[in-house]
Order: structure tokens, then C-alpha cells, then sequence
């Protein structure tokens, strides 16, 4: 009996010392490092909000009552089209999905869909949160609120599908923004800017895992708004031809061109 209760013990202590090992890989981030490929001229008076490329085209929301806007140009090319929203309209985040382009509006609880070639205004939907970052997975729209919680949602009822929560070694991270989904090395993940920090974050769709932090504060030597607080990074694209990912920041001078390295 007693030989039998120090193998029960000796079976509970070696479990529990297991678990935690478990527990820390899960949760593990790592750190990426990136290399700039180039450096592309931007609008330093666009308060950028929403980026994506679809195809060659890079998509950019800005945002401020009374200045927001839609527009989208041909990186190396002189053509572009952009429209002005109107002055009750804050702009948030963008997405591409079935032939449509949306985008979310802050505080307005609106989600509008335009013809993503003439950037002709085709429907307005009601949508019940605030509006941060949008990006979809080929299925969903995915957004952000501030909070630590993503939200998958029907492109047609706004219906929300699934939802995770963000958690970065266990804690909840919040104010999740600008999304963006990129097919990376690892799959198919979540890409998040977090307001109003210098970085980007990787996160795992299945989970709400924080997998990889990357640090862009060194971008910021670059930029002379960068003074103002507000001016903060913002705009995740990825560019499936060249695989890198394009970023920027409100007010910003520069589209920094990145490949991504660790990844």
C-alpha cells in the first residue's frame, strides 16, 4: 500500500511539473526582426486608418471628421482615384471580399461597401459596435473594437460567426486595431497593429494566441510627424507577389516596404 501511494505521488508530482512547460510554450512569443526592401513615398497628411493590397492595387482608408477619405494607386504608377467621405463620416478599417471593398466607420455605426474599381458607394449597413481595424480570411469580416476580442462575422448580415480573444504570454492585450490576414509560412494569421504602440503582433486565428511581436519603433527616426502622439504607426498590407509587408503611419511620410525575417 504504501509503495503503491509513492508511485501515486511520484505520478502527480512529474505531472505538475509538466504542465507549466506546456502552458509557457503555448503561450511563447517570439520576436521578429524585418529588413527594408524600399521606401515609398506616402501622403504625410493622410490620417491612415485602413491599408491592403488587392492584386497591384493598394487600397488606403484615412480618417477625421471632415477629412476622411477612400483612394487606392498602383505602387511605381502615377495613376490613382481617390473620393472624399462625408463630414459625419470618421473611416476606420478596410476590407476586400466578393467584389466589394468596406469599410468601417469609428463611432457612426456604419459599415459601407463600395465598387472597389470606381470607389462608387454601393450599400450602407448598420453595425451595432464601433468600428476599429477589418481585414477577412476569404469567408468572414474580421474586426476590431479597441478591446481584446476579434470578431468573425457574416459579410452579409453582419451576423457575428466566431469570435477569439487576444491573450500575449496569458493576459489579455487590448486595443487590437488595423487587421490584416496573411497566408504566411506558419498559415493563414491575424496581423494587428495595437494602439498606440510601435509594433505589430501575429496572431493565431484558432486560438487568439499572440505568436509574434514585431518591433517598428526604429521607423519612427524617419518621420518628422512622429512628434505628435497621434501620428502613430498604423496600415498592415501584405503584397502576395513580393511577400512583404508594406506598413505606415498616420501622417506619415513614407510606405516602408519589409521582408520579414524569422518567419
Amino acid at each position: 500500500m504504501i509503495n503503491a501511494l509513492r508511485l501515486l505521488t511520484l505520478t502527480l508530482c512529474l505531472a505538475l511539473a509538466i504542465i507549466p512547460a506546456w502552458a509557457e510554450d503555448a503561450s511563447a512569443v517570439t520576436a521578429l526582426d524585418y529588413t527594408i526592401v524600399q521606401r515609398h513615398a506616402h501622403d504625410n497628411t493622410a490620417f491612415t486608418q485602413g491599408l491592403l493590397f488587392d492584386g497591384d492595387r493598394l487600397y488606403e482608408s484615412t480618417g477625421l471628421y471632415g477629412q476622411s477619405s477612400l483612394r487606392y494607386s498602383v505602387p511605381g504608377e502615377t495613376t490613382a482615384i481617390a473620393v472624399d467621405l462625408p463630414d459625419n463620416i470618421f473611416a476606420e478599417g478596410i476590407a476586400v471580399l466578393n467584389q466589394r471593398l468596406y469599410l468601417l466607420t469609428w463611432k457612426d455605426r456604419q459599415l459601407l461597401s463600395y465598387d472597389p474599381d470606381t470607389l462608387t458607394l454601393q450599400s450602407n449597413q448598420r453595425y451595432h459596435a464601433e468600428g476599429w481595424g477589418m481585414t477577412t480570411d476569404g469567408t468572414h469580416l474580421i474586426t476590431s473594437d479597441g478591446s481584446d476580442r476579434i470578431r468573425f462575422r457574416d459579410p452579409a448580415t453582419l451576423t457575428v460567426m466566431a469570435s477569439i480573444d487576444v491573450r500575449e504570454n496569458g493576459k489579455p492585450l487590448k486595443m487590437i486595431n488595423e487587421l490584416e490576414w496573411i497566408h504566411d509560412a506558419a498559415g493563414g494569421a491575424i496581423w494587428a497593429n495595437v494602439w498606440p504602440q510601435s509594433r505589430i503582433v501575429r496572431i493565431d486565428p484558432q486560438t487568439g494566441n499572440v505568436t509574434h511581436s514585431l518591433d517598428l519603433s526604429a521607423l519612427l527616426r524617419n518621420e518628422p510627424n512622429s512628434a505628435d502622439p497621434q501620428n502613430t504607426l498604423n496600415g498592415i498590407a501584405w503584397q502576395i507577389s513580393s511577400q512583404t509587408l508594406w506598413v505606415t503611419g498616420k501622417r506619415w511620410q513614407y510606405l516602408y516596404q519589409l521582408r520579414i525575417n524569422g518567419l
